[in-house]
């Protein structure tokens, strides 16, 4: 199963040792994935915290490119055009699954329905991983 990490959860799973999206990255028996966009937007982030990403990511999260003309292709699945490259890295890693804390974002059945990626937050995430994925 292959699963894409918007940037909110590489933020958390860097800036917190606790809490399920650090358990996502660290422990997953799935395929991680971000895109370039994602990986940027989350180390800008952590930055103004005097923090930085999590080395160990770089070994356990492969990177998808995603471009701007990539992300027009999704502006129909977002209700923010700032995050359709969020879902244009899902389907370029052709993710089963979008894991984002920020799930009123995206228009997710559309979503569900066109693209065949379920949206979790990265509780749902872990928790799925724990009682599906055994």
């Amino acid at each position: 199963m292959k699963v894409f990490l918007d940037a909110d959860v590489l933020f958390s799973a860097s800036y917190s040792m606790n809490g399920a999206s650090h358990e996502v990255v660290n422990h997953s028996s799935v395929i991680l994935y971000t895109s370039n966009e994602c990986m940027n937007e989350a180390i800008r982030a952590l930055k103004k915290y005097d923090k930085s990403l999590d080395p160990i990511f770089f070994e356990k999260i492969k990177i998808v490119n995603v471009t701007k003309k990539d992300a027009l292709e999704y502006d129909i699945y977002v209700f923010d055009l700032s995050d359709a490259h969020v879902v244009a890295g899902a389907v370029k890693s052709k993710a089963n699954i979008l894991t984002s804390f920020n799930i009123k974002d995206f228009k997710s059945d559309l979503i569900y329905k066109d693209l065949g990626v379920s949206i979790l937050k990265p509780g749902e995430m872990l928790s799925y991983q724990r009682n599906i994925l055994v």
